[in-house]
């Protein structure tokens, strides 16, 4: 069975994050390796310049390996998830960077996106998979 992260007790969150959504200190990135250690994995999609849902979905293809039949939407990322289950190596820290920029152009799809990851995630728990969404800010208020 593979290592489960808890963000709080790890102290990888911003001080007085109790729960999700998790927002990332610049400082504990470094962290996150060792926190998933040799099972699991650590990738990072910058949504800083994606302008549609297709374009998220495209960002995280890029970084987490999909099975070649998945398209571009979130049903088929949905569809995909016993294929993922199978390529993925868990448990997985995805850190979503470029959240400054795209609350700042498009915060409908900057709360779509959290929304999808959060279901992404709530999934792949329940198959016992662990999938740990952090958000990654430029401007960390609390340094």
């Amino acid at each position: 069975m593979s290592v489960w992260i808890d963000p709080v007790s790890n102290h990888i969150t911003r001080e007085g994050d109790k729960g999700e959504p998790y927002f990332l200190r610049d400082k504990d990135l470094s962290r996150l390796n060792g926190l998933v250690g040799d099972e699991g994995m650590v990738a990072r999609i910058d949504v800083a310049e994606v302008s549609t849902s297709a374009s998220i979905v495209a960002t995280m293809k890029a970084a987490l390996p999909f099975p070649e039949w998945c398209g571009s939407g979130w049903d088929s990322v949905y569809d995909a998830i016993p294929d993922l289950i199978e390529l993925w190596n868990f448990p997985i820290v995805l850190v979503v960077d470029g959240i400054d920029a795209l609350w700042t152009r498009s915060p409908q799809l900057l709360m779509q996106t959290s929304i999808r990851l959060a279901e992404l995630s709530d999934i792949l728990g329940r198959e016992k998979k662990q999938v740990l969404i952090v958000y990654r800010s430029d401007s960390d208020h609390d340094q």
